[in-house]
């Protein structure tokens, strides 16, 4: 610092290894970066022209790491190892059918990193899909694989299984592989459609199973697409989504369309789940505590603050965990406070609330009170 007090250089030094996999061979990774800082001038500026500065060509979140395309190639390549398609295929029709390889959370990591660094295999993996050596655990897995590696590609040949998946086998099956798309983390506009159409061709033929397993994955989709961007096919989906709800008539529907919204978390849906949290049926008011997770207003944490006191210990427990991804301050804790010290909420749920308190330890007075309640209550 200089002495008035402002830096006049920075000096930065940092190492990063990756530990290698095999004793005595040398680290796979191995990064280190300087950084020198000096002060040249001190002037005057405009913080109006800084302004009409052009964009970066990459902006970062603070603390972000800003990886290069050869540094990310580099990275796969590393993830993959030697794992080759053929030894893949090997392992699938040798151990697919139990749903676990000899070295499980090894090989979904290198195959996800061969399926990222080579896109083109995802196809290569629908053959082995086909064959009924691979047994249902062993679809399952190829859906997952597939679903971790995520890009188009990877969509692409996702949305070929299951079409198979639903002509060729067996209803609850095809019912539990639609799911997986639910675990795509950058859907593309297509599998969104894909979910759509499948609902609508369900729901066209009576098979209620398939229409309420699409709409839950549809719901992830939309909500996922709908973070980075919006267009009019994405409120016509959300709209598809709102009008099941409506249309539902009976309450295993109705719960299906709510989870579906809550997977969403658009907050324009909050006038079709809000009045669900007052039903007469517990399933309904579960689902709709669990739709107002990702939600937060002053309306949805009332809500969920009331269902604390719900007569059903599923209920409170639902609304407990939403409330778990809220951002709650002084004032609601005061008010899940009153729940608990009244004696409103049921003693089932009483884990659920030391884990809940446990990581808002330092949010409030009221939690410490809490945590003295739940302690002699449990005496």
């Amino acid at each position: 610092l200089s002495y008035k007090g402002y830096p006049v250089s920075v000096d930065d030094d940092n190492e990063l290894k990756v530990t290698a996999l095999q004793a005595g061979a040398p680290p796979p990774l191995a990064i280190q970066s300087k950084m020198k800082l000096r002060l040249q001038r001190i002037e005057d500026f405009d913080a109006a022209d800084l302004e009409r500065q052009p964009a970066p060509s990459q902006v970062m979140a603070p603390g972000a790491l800003a990886v290069t395309d050869q540094t990310d190639q580099q990275l796969l390549q590393e993830q993959a190892g030697d794992l080759t398609l053929r030894t893949v295929l090997s392992n699938l029709l040798e151990f697919g059918a139990g749903g676990r390889m000899p070295d499980h959370n090894r090989w979904l990591w290198q195959v996800t990193g061969l399926l990222k660094l080579h896109p083109e295999l995802c196809a290569q993996l629908l053959p082995a899909f086909r064959d009924p050596a691979v047994g249902p655990k062993g679809r399952a897995l190829i859906l997952d694989v597939l679903a971790a590696a995520g890009h188009p590609l990877a969509q692409e040949a996702l949305r070929q299984a299951i079409r198979y998946a639903q002509t060729a086998l067996q209803p609850a099956e095809h019912v539990m592989l639609l799911q997986r798309l639910a675990l795509v983390n950058a859907p593309e506009a297509e599998t969104l459609d894909f979910l759509a159409q499948t609902h609508l061709t369900a729901a066209n033929k009576g098979d209620t199973d398939t229409k309420l397993a699409s709409l839950y994955a549809m719901g992830a989709a939309l909500g996922k697409r709908a973070a980075v961007a919006d267009s009019a096919e994405l409120r016509a989906h959300n709209e598809r989504l709102t009008h099941a709800l409506e249309a539902a008539d009976q309450n295993v529907e109705r719960v299906a369309a709510l989870r579906a919204l809550g997977n969403a978390g658009l907050q324009q849906n909050l006038p079709w789940v809000l009045p669900h949290t007052q039903s007469n049926d517990p399933n309904t008011r579960r689902a709709a505590a669990a739709a107002l997770r990702k939600t937060q207003t002053p309306e949805t944490t009332t809500a969920l603050v009331t269902l604390l006191g719900d007569a059903d210990p599923l209920v409170q427990k639902e609304s407990l965990t939403s409330l778990d991804e809220h951002r709650l301050g002084p004032t609601d804790l005061d008010a899940l406070a009153t729940q608990l010290l009244s004696g409103a909420t049921a003693k089932e749920a009483d884990a659920e609330w030391v884990n809940f308190l446990s990581r808002n330890l330092h949010a409030g007075p009221a939690v410490p009170r809490m945590l003295e309640f739940l302690q002699t209550r449990t005496q």
